[in-house]
């Protein structure tokens, strides 16, 4: 079994209240620490990633890109596609979840042979077999339940769109009374 250690930098703070150089500090301290031969980056449009690219550029370390952007995600200007482009070149690999994603990236100069697609892939297995639930995860309010549930895990602010995720959830449990419930994972400033 593999062993995953979770190391947490700043535990009491919310990102969006950290500064610059904090943040430099603590993710350069830890990276020297734990000195990788590889770094999997998520995306590249957080400080945290772009620290972690420079990290990555310091030492002489491998940073691989793992990215989910396709180009519909928004509205595309070509002064920033420019930029994506030249920071892309920085990175020695990429991870993507599938064609579209890949696409995109291939638009922006990474080379093919650079690109894998499928990290976002599920266990069915490990999922469709009776639930684990551990003594500290039975604490937590509703995990306790073995009833099927949606989980969403993400940061609670305006731009990840939770209000629409209430709002199809209420209207499927309109439809489906005792259809799934709904566990919202992770804090912010609309928790």
């Amino acid at each position: 079994r593999t062993v995953f250690e979770r190391r947490t930098l700043f535990p009491d703070s919310y990102y969006e209240d950290l500064g610059e150089p904090e943040l430099k500090m603590a993710i350069f301290v830890a990276l020297d620490e734990l000195a990788p031969d590889a770094v999997a980056i998520n995306g590249y449009g957080f400080r945290d990633s772009r620290i972690c690219l420079d990290w990555c550029t310091s030492r002489e370390t491998k940073a691989i890109l793992m990215t989910e952007t396709t180009a519909a995600d928004k509205p595309r200007t070509w002064l920033r596609e420019v930029a994506k482009r030249l920071l892309l070149r920085r990175f020695d690999a990429a991870m993507c979840g599938g064609r579209r994603h890949r696409e995109y990236l291939l638009s922006l100069g990474t080379a093919p042979y650079r690109v894998f697609t499928k990290y976002d892939v599920v266990d069915n297995a490990y999922f469709s077999s009776p639930p684990r639930v551990d003594a500290e995860a039975s604490a937590l309010p509703g995990l306790d339940d073995p009833r099927p549930f949606f989980l969403t895990s993400n940061r609670f602010i305006a731009r990840k769109n939770l209000r629409t995720l209430l709002h199809a959830y209420a209207r499927y449990r309109s439809a489906s009374p005792n259809g799934w419930r709904l566990v919202l994972l992770g804090s912010g400033d609309q928790e």
